[in-house]
């Protein structure tokens, strides 16, 4: 049988199917044309029978079609006298109850071909994607979520998992809600990104249920057509579906039968009251439960190659944004003016942010959200932006700009030492490294180069392991990034970053999100930065802190200075690292050639 060939395109899973014949002369003997079909379906086979009275097709699996309507489906074959049978398919909206359409011919064929027998070895399908729409939907086939789920269900062994998918949230009233954006755990094992939705893996049952209600007419007017609930469940290999309120009756029977009920730490208000209502446990109790917190880790934090062709997609429109804001940035404009052209490449590449952006000439607060100031000749610019795709994975750069055509004298050489910090690091890239030793070692360069400006003094590996360094490099080196810019946070730096191993208490250390062994498949940020925050320096200052390895003197000479960052995005592989996107311009030759 030839081997069906299925283009999906990203979150577009319906079926408008219509077939055509490739021109052909007449055979010799009762055989079939190849036959092609275009259309969009679930990555199911087809299944053609011969029959004596014709051919027969029957769609397996469920046809994601609910409110959608096609002209007509034709089927085409030759016989002695090249005839052409053609039959239309229903113009209203298929609806669960249909999964297949007969096709009948009027002639006997061939004894190599009996009553029954499947003819799909003379059919050729391809399953094509003409059509982009913006759309939430799943990303991947549902053999991916299958497994992923397959997976974790291995892991953990026993017992409930519940998901709990995220709702709308209203902005200053129900109706007027921010942005929709399901939960990422969620998305990885479910793949879909419609509201009101949860969902139970019960191990020893051996049940997948995802609970939701369907769509009242009200919606449909509002929103218009969505795909029911079991079309939806059914995209990613789900076959049991119930109403949402079900999910609390399943749950107490659950628990009476002495069932572990494994659920991730909620970081939303909504999920807080859900489990309370429904497991009776208090906010404050609610911790998690870390057998399934290390599971999903575990499956998470190493990406596959079909979310690798998902990130570098976001990392080349997060790219762009920046070379956008480079080129517009002048002397004069808003800081939202640049924020705007930034927004346009994401949108017009049908993305969202994968998080407010800061773009500031203020860079010495780290997240600085305003935009409300006028960029004046002399400001160094900071940008710190990403891109979010449909499926939810992001990008996340930053860079910073001067405001002039060049950098100063003064703003090139501290510039040129953060360029160090960030070349020596991502030469420092490969498995088995622990990150949190690259975050030293960007620390001890950042070190040595303030030394021949006179900022600092003494030996740098001291300064760094006693935490002089935070003065200027308050922060850590990255974080993991995947289906959250911050992948899997929620979960807990110490399960994400630190393998459950304590983290440093220490001022700047303790930020640093990542530290254990590099691993291929890791993807994560590689971004340190040089900042000059007055009120850090007068503390420090105040309480006379590591005096033998600050010359207090002369930064303040600098305390007007702001703040430099430049991030990339990198895939740990087999024999070291891989830039994720575009190139985005690092050196300070660079950026000057782009001003």
């Amino acid at each position: 049988m030839k081997v069906f060939t299925y283009i999906m395109m990203v979150g577009a899973l319906c079926c408008l199917f219509c077939c055509s014949k490739e021109k052909e002369d007449a055979p010799t003997g009762a055989t079939f044309n190849k036959t092609f079909v275009t259309g969009y379906l679930t990555p199911e086979s087809i299944v053609i029978s011969k029959m004596n009275s014709g051919i027969k097709i029957t769609f397996k699996g469920d046809l994601i079609t609910s409110g959608r309507s096609f002209d007509a489906l034709s089927i085409y074959y030759n016989d002695l006298s090249y005839n052409r049978y053609t039959i239309d398919g229903p113009r209203t909206a298929i609806n669960d109850s249909i999964y297949k359409i007969e096709v009948y011919t009027v002639e006997n064929f061939d004894a190599s071909h009996p009553a029954g027998s499947d003819i799909s070895d003379l059919i050729e399908c391809h399953y094509l994607c003409p059509i982009t729409t913006k759309t939430r939907n799943v990303m991947f086939a549902k053999e991916t979520y299958v497994q992923r789920r397959a997976q974790l269900k291995k892991t953990i062994g026993s017992g409930v998992l519940l998901f709990l998918g995220n709702d709308e949230q209203g902005l200053n009233y129900e109706d007027n809600t921010f942005r929709y954006r399901q939960d990422s755990t969620f998305l990885y094992y479910f793949g879909l990104s419609f509201a009101g939705l949860s969902a139970l893996i019960d191990i020893d049952e051996d049940k997948e249920i995802i609970f939701g209600d369907e769509l009242t007419i009200d919606h449909i007017v509002w929103m218009g057509t969505q795909p029911t609930l079991h079309e939806k469940a059914s995209a990613v290999g789900i076959s049991e579906t119930r109403p949402f309120a079900d999910i609390v009756g399943y749950l107490h029977k659950a628990v009476q039968k002495g069932q572990t009920i494994h659920y991730l730490p909620p970081y939303r208000a909504e999920h807080k009251l859900k489990l309370m209502d429904w497991l009776g446990v208090p906010p404050a109790r609610q911790e998690g439960s870390v057998p399934f917190i290390r599971a999903v880790v575990a499956q998470r934090n190493y990406k596959s190659a079909e979310e690798i062709a998902e990130i570098e997609k976001a990392c080349d429109v997060t790219a762009d944004m920046h070379i956008t804001a480079m080129k517009v940035l002048r002397p004069g404009m808003y800081e939202y003016e640049v924020v705007a052209e930034m927004n346009r490449i994401a949108e017009m590449n049908n993305c969202e942010l994968s998080f407010a952006t800061i773009a500031t000439i203020n860079g010495q607060t780290l997240h600085n959200h305003y935009h409300g100031n006028k960029v004046k000749p002399g400001d160094l610019f900071l940008i710190d932006a990403g891109a979010e795709l449909p499926s939810g994975y992001c990008g996340d750069m930053s860079s910073t700009v001067p405001a002039d055509k060049a950098f100063t004298p003064r703003q090139r050489a501290v510039y040129e030492i953060q360029n160090a910090m960030h070349l020596e690091s991502v030469k420092a890239l490969r498995p088995g490294i622990p990150y949190m030793k690259v975050y030293e070692l960007s620390a001890q360069v950042m070190v040595e180069g303030l030394k021949e400006l006179g900022l600092m003094k003494g030996n740098a590996e001291d300064a760094v392991r006693e935490g002089a360094h935070a003065l200027f490099y308050p922060h850590g080196l990255g974080h993991m990034m995947g289906l959250d810019v911050h992948d899997m946070e929620n979960l807990g730096e110490l399960w994400v970053g630190y393998d459950g191993q304590p983290k440093s208490t220490q001022f700047g250390r303790k930020s640093q999100r990542l530290a254990i062994p590099l691993e291929p498949g890791f993807v994560h940020t590689v971004e340190p930065g040089i900042y000059f925050i007055p009120e850090l320096i007068d503390l420090w200052r105040g309480e006379k802190k590591f005096m033998d390895f600050i010359d207090y003197d002369k930064v303040e000479e600098y305390r007007n200075f702001g703040g430099i960052r430049n991030e990339e995005d990198y895939l740990i592989t087999e024999t070291g690292a891989h830039r994720l996107g575009k190139k985005i311009p690092l050196t300070p030759e660079e950026v000057e050639a782009l001003r």
